[in-house]
């Protein structure tokens, strides 16, 4: 299955505030965009995000989270705004890396494609829409906020946010080999 719901709750509203918080302006200068496009209109230039974690050896103030590739826990660290929820996620999934918070407004639209198959990644959604979707060979799939979900992104996928408010989620990855450490896990972070 691409995607599967984790057995991990968690407090929306302190999600929301987090998302709030980080969406201010004293954080502006450290936002990414997305620089290719492999989307249809309006381009995926839109998406914008913050990064949580930072590769170890990253020098500077902002990040573009899709512009560099580093796999594994060992290569990354925090960032400034890896504080209040996001630390409470990154200490819930000590093995996931290459965190960051994402924002797809209204209108992206992920043609269908496959990524890196060395990782899985988790997605927490913060903010959501009935019109956000997944799509993968099992259909189509809309992520709530308020509940985790692990995604084998090496399956062939698209997303689309039809709706009229932004898709916001915290997401992480964990390499394909650390998987099994989520096996039986039932945890509010």
């Amino acid at each position: 299955m691409t995607i599967t719901t984790l057995d991990v709750t968690y407090d929306l509203k302190e999600a929301i505030d987090y998302y709030n918080q980080v969406s201010a302006e004293q954080f502006q200068l450290l936002k990414w965009t997305m620089k290719e496009n492999i989307s249809s209109t309006p381009s995926i230039l839109d998406v914008y995000g913050w990064a949580i974690q930072l590769p170890k050896d990253f020098k500077g103030d902002s990040y573009g989270l899709y512009h560099k590739y580093k796999l594994g826990l060992d290569l990354y660290k925090e960032s400034v705004v890896a504080f209040g929820f996001a630390k409470k996620v990154l200490n819930a999934f000590p093995l996931a890396f290459r965190a960051s918070m994402y924002v797809s407004p209204p209108g992206i639209h992920f043609l269908p494609h496959v990524d890196s198959t060395k990782v899985f990644r988790i997605h927490v959604p913060i903010v959501s829409n009935l019109d956000a979707i997944w799509i993968t060979e099992d259909g189509r799939t809309n992520m709530i906020p308020g509940k985790v979900y692990l995604v084998d992104t090496a399956e062939l996928h698209e997303t689309m946010n039809n709706g009229t408010t932004d898709r916001v989620h915290l997401e992480l990855e964990m390499r394909r080999e650390d998987i099994h450490t989520l096996d039986n896990l039932s945890i509010t972070i």
